[in-house]
C-alpha cells in the first residue's frame, strides 16, 4: 500500500503519457517495441524485465522524476482486481488488451472471470484515451465499449498486416495497412509472435 500510495502520487505530480499492455501473451514484446518506437521522440520510462505486478509497477513508476515525457507499463493479474489496482496507480492514456488465452483459467476459474480481469485496464482509462485490442477476439472490443477504440490483426482490424512474407530464419516483412497508409515493417524476431506487437 505505501509503495502505491507513493507511486501514485509521483504519477499525478509528474503526469507523463502512460501507456498500459496486457494480455495473456506477448505483453513483454510489445512493451519493448511501443517503448523502442516512443524512444524515437520522447523522454520514455519503461517497466524493466517484467516488472508488470502490484510491486513491480510501483517501483517502475517511482523512477519518475519529471524528466520523462511517457512511462510504457506492462499490467499483469494473479487474481481479479489486479489490473484494475494497476490502472489506478498509473491511469492509462494508451490502454493495450493483445489478448485473452486459457492458459490462466486454472487462477480465474473460468476463461469469462480471464476476460473480466484482463478487461480491468480500461476501468481506469483517461477521459479521452485510446483502447487498442486485438482483432482477432470481438470480445475484447467489447469489453472497451465506451472508449475510442482501434483494433489490430494479422488478417482483419483497423491496423492490419498485407503481403506477408517470411525469410529462411522466420523472421517476417509485411505492410502495416491502415485505411489509405501503407508502411513497409520487418519483424527481427523469428517467428509469427513479432508480428502483432508491431503493429
Amino acid at each position: 500500500r505505501a509503495l502505491a500510495a507513493m507511486a501514485r502520487h509521483l504519477g499525478e505530480k509528474h503526469r507523463p503519457l502512460v501507456v498500459a499492455i496486457t494480455g495473456s501473451y506477448g505483453k513483454t514484446t510489445t512493451k519493448e517495441i511501443v517503448a523502442h518506437v516512443l524512444e524515437g521522440g520522447k523522454r520514455l520510462l519503461k517497466t524493466p524485465g517484467s516488472f508488470n505486478n502490484e510491486i513491480g509497477v510501483p517501483l517502475t513508476l517511482l523512477r519518475l522524476d519529471g524528466s520523462q515525457q511517457a512511462v510504457v507499463l506492462e499490467f499483469a493479474a494473479r487474481r481479479p482486481g489486479d489490473i484494475g489496482l494497476l490502472g489506478a496507480l498509473a491511469p492509462p492514456d494508451v490502454a493495450i488488451l493483445l489478448n485473452v488465452g486459457r492458459a490462466h483459467v486454472g487462477i480465474f476459474g473460468s476463461l469469462g472471470n480471464t476476460y473480466r480481469a484482463k478487461g480491468e485496464i480500461f476501468s481506469h482509462l483517461r477521459p479521452g484515451g485510446l483502447a487498442i485490442v486485438g482483432a482477432e477476439d470481438p470480445r475484447l472490443r467489447e469489453l472497451a465499449r465506451g472508449h475510442r477504440t482501434v483494433t489490430i490483426g494479422r488478417d482483419g482490424g483497423d491496423f492490419h498486416a498485407e503481403a506477408i512474407e517470411i525469410d529462411a530464419l522466420g523472421r517476417q516483412r509485411f505492410v502495416a495497412s491502415h485505411g489509405e497508409a501503407r508502411l513497409p515493417l520487418r519483424a527481427a524476431l523469428p517467428g509469427p509472435h513479432g508480428l502483432v506487437p508491431l503493429l
